[in-house]
């Protein structure tokens, strides 16, 4: 039986009508993407009234503190380092630290050229 552990988090960032990205994270990405779409009582508030919607990353993490993270990380990001996210110019990797940091997991930037 699957515990909490084994649940497999996504980290997304939509589009929206005005260019604009929204970033999230949960555990059914088909659900939520539609409950944004709805723009109903579980749509974001930034997303309500900014459709179309559009999906343009998405991201599984084996679980939900590397979810967290990565989307932080991502929040950080400026804009142009987003567009290079979004077209895998920029990955998102997860590198266990040896180090007597604070985190466990430190997210590592790797820019392809």
């Amino acid at each position: 039986m699957p515990t909490s552990t084994d649940t497999i988090w996504s980290v997304y960032i939509i589009e929206n009508k005005l260019n604009q990205y929204y970033t999230g994270i949960c555990k059914d990405l088909a659900r939520r993407f539609d409950e944004h779409n709805s723009g109903g009582r579980l749509c974001a508030k930034a997303l309500k009234g900014k459709s179309p919607l559009t999906l343009v990353f998405a991201a599984d993490m084996k679980n939900h503190s590397d979810a967290l993270k990565a989307e932080m990380w991502i929040k950080k990001l400026s804009k142009d380092q987003k567009i290079k996210l979004v077209n895998h110019q920029v990955t998102l990797d997860f590198a266990h630290s040896r180090h007597k940091d604070k985190y466990l997991n430190e997210i590592m930037l790797k820019v392809t050229q």
